[in-house]
């Protein structure tokens, strides 16, 4: 006698009626919760019916695959074009972009000076970035310049296959030990964070993309060099971990995370052939220490920023809002999959060894965020993002270990992850509003094509980018000199008001200047400030109020750099720099000093350019002189 075993509850036995019913109702309660009825409403439809579609047409649950051939082909096709078309649905729009941001001063930089040196010249990159050790952005860039020259979209579409490519191989990473179902959700959750929405839309943190493409490789690599005991594998492996390092300092410490790229294998396994990654780490602190100077190895931002932060939730609450993390509920999914990552640690005792690792090497990863906390931006937290997703890449497999039903359960968790994912990035600063990308075409344009008698006021950018654009149009474009640009009219001389203009609801109009409301006062300032070529630095001590804003106006446009009242940034010049120190009170009136001039060649006895001014304090300020503020160049 056959005993027939009892039925468990599929989705695949579901009658087709009521399945299709429940997946409109769950798709419908799921973008409810998670608000995604944003501009990206239709992408998220296509995201959900199509991985609910492939979830019944595939076995795409069950099995933890090794390699592409142990899965059935059809899902990892159907995967990944699904995968790759999330990407182009969500992000095609910035191939209709212009340059934004630091792109002009990249150009700039590539014009002037040959690629190699950005590797081996010390002074040649610190030309362009004193702080931080990136050339291999320049090096991507340039290869873009050869093929595209001024056209931002090939630029673009070189962005967008980055990501694509990333995507491919962190794939075939994720099926190592997931489920494809898991796999393309984890890498959904990813696409559709914060920090890469918003480094897909800038082209000068490509080196972001880079690194973490050559990451993925790195491990892949690896993970063949050590299971299939090809050790030959492990050049390829250091040499992409070279290139990561080279294009991002972020990705430096990220070989710690190597022993738990495999499927077996403890410490003493993986030590020898950590040891050549240890030694390229090795190298690398060597070549930042040519490139960079002893001093600013691990600068970073100097003290330009509030480098402290006042309380652990003070870099909590930083940190949620660079990764997008803005809704109760988002905080609360993410909050569950990182505890029941920990219970399935704590059940799982053969993996207790990979997967605390990996929670204690992520950590580490993160921990050099905490210096930058003041300025934390969406693209600083690209890692931190990775390890999210991995760690919902964890609960959603230890919640599938539980039996079939729970594949329903997983579904909703994925949706409801990738929703809020989406609402995060239509709502944000990059995506939530669009004309900022086209003001920066505007405003571009005018500084290529405008008459020289002309001035931009309150523009969108930093002054980098409007002297980016001003050095192409005199050297590479039309070779005239480029209109003007002024960031305070209260503190720019604006000799031809009629031709003055300004961005105003999608184009550009003529601005009537009026400085009757300026509250500019001509009260003493101290200052002590020392450009240092030797070690790359520059430090400052401003006085003498207490209270208070200081800041120091840049040449060409009073463009305003705030910075507290003492401390150090790298910086390393050729040519003069032309600035004036900045002092706000508090009741909002401004005063500027005289125009200051640090000039790397004319260097005192000891090497270095000082400035110096103690002036005798007044009892009150007097009204400020227009006509001293005039003509600093």
């Amino acid at each position: 006698m056959t005993v027939r075993k009892p039925e468990t509850l599929s989705i695949s036995r579901l009658p087709k009626v009521k399945l299709i019913i429940s997946v409109i109702i769950s798709i419908i309660f799921i973008t409810v919760i998670t608000g995604a009825f944003t501009r990206f409403f239709l992408t998220y439809l296509f995201i959900a019916t199509s991985l609910i579609a492939i979830s019944f047409k595939f076995n795409a649950w069950d099995k933890i695959n090794k390699t592409w051939a142990t899965q059935t082909i059809g899902v990892n096709i159907a995967f990944l074009f699904l995968l790759l078309t999330i990407t182009f649905a969500l992000y095609h729009p910035i191939l209709q972009s212009w340059w934004i941001e630091d792109d002009p001063s990249i150009l700039r930089h590539i014009m002037e000076y040959p690629i190699i040196d950005n590797f081996i010249d010390s002074n040649t990159w610190r030309t362009y970035m004193p702080n931080n050790l990136t050339p291999f952005l320049i090096f991507s860039l340039a290869i873009d310049f050869k093929l595209f020259n001024l056209e931002p979209s090939g630029y673009y579409v070189h962005h967008l296959l980055t990501l694509c490519a990333i995507i491919l191989i962190c794939y075939f990473l994720l099926i190592r030990y997931f489920s494809a179902m898991i796999a393309t959700i984890t890498l959904a959750i990813f696409i559709t964070s914060l920090p890469i929405a918003t480094i897909i839309q800038q082209l000068m943190t490509r080196h972001y993309l880079d690194g973490l493409l050559f990451s993925a490789i790195m491990f892949l690599f690896y993970s063949k060099a050590f299971e299939e005991k090809k050790l030959i594998l492990v050049l390829p492996s250091l040499f992409f971990y070279a290139l990561a390092c080279a294009s991002k300092e972020i990705y430096v410490p990220i070989m710690v995370l190597l022993p738990w790229s495999t499927k077996n294998g403890g410490p003493k396994r993986h030590l020898s052939l950590m040891i050549p990654f240890f030694g390229v780490a090795g190298l690398y602190t060597l070549w930042r220490t040519h490139m960079l100077k002893p001093a600013n190895i691990l600068s970073g931002y100097g003290n330009l920023y509030d480098s402290n932060p006042s309380s652990i939730e003070y870099f909590a609450i930083k940190t949620a809002e660079a990764l997008g993390i803005k809704s109760p509920l988002h905080l609360l999914l993410i909050t569950a999959s990182f505890l029941v990552c920990l219970v399935y640690i704590y059940k799982n005792k053969a993996g207790f060894y990979r997967f605390a690792g990996l929670l204690i090497s992520g950590a580490v990863i993160m921990a050099p965020l905490v210096a930058v906390s003041s300025i934390l931006l969406p693209r600083m937290m690209i890692l931190a993002a990775a390890f999210v997703a991995l760690i919902g890449a964890i609960s959603l497999h230890a919640i599938r270990q539980e039996g079939r039903i729970t594949r329903i359960i997983v579904l909703v968790i994925g949706l409801s992850w990738i929703g809020l994912n989406i609402q995060s990035v239509a709502n944000s600063k990059t995506w939530g509003d669009r004309d900022w990308i086209e003001r920066y075409h505007q405003e571009g344009q005018f500084m290529l094509t405008a008459d020289t008698d002309q001035t931009l006021v309150y523009p969108i950018g930093p002054y980098w980018f409007y002297t980016g654009l001003a050095w192409i149009r005199e050297h590479q474009s039309i070779h005239r000199k480029a209109p003007r640009i002024c960031y305070d009219p209260c503190l720019c001389k604006l000799e031809l008001k009629d031709k003055t203009l300004m961005y105003h609801e999608g184009i550009l109009k003529p601005f009537k200047q009026d400085t009757h409301n300026c509250q500019l006062r001509d009260t003493p300032l101290s200052f002590s400030i020392v450009y240092d070529p030797k070690k790359g630095t520059i430090t400052w001590d401003l006085g003498p109020y207490p209270e208070g804003r200081w800041g120091f106006l840049l040449e060409p446009g009073a463009a305003k750099i705030f910075v507290p009242r003492s401390g150090h940034f790298p910086m390393y010049r050729k040519n003069p720099l032309h600035f004036r120190v900045l002092y706000e009170s508090p009741e909002g009136w401004q005063t500027p000093s005289q125009c200051l001039v640090i000039d790397p060649t004319n260097l005192d006895n000891s090497g270095v350019a000082k400035i110096n001014h103690s002036p005798v304090l007044q009892d009150s300020p007097e009204k400020f002189k227009p006509t001293s503020f005039d003509g600093c160049q």
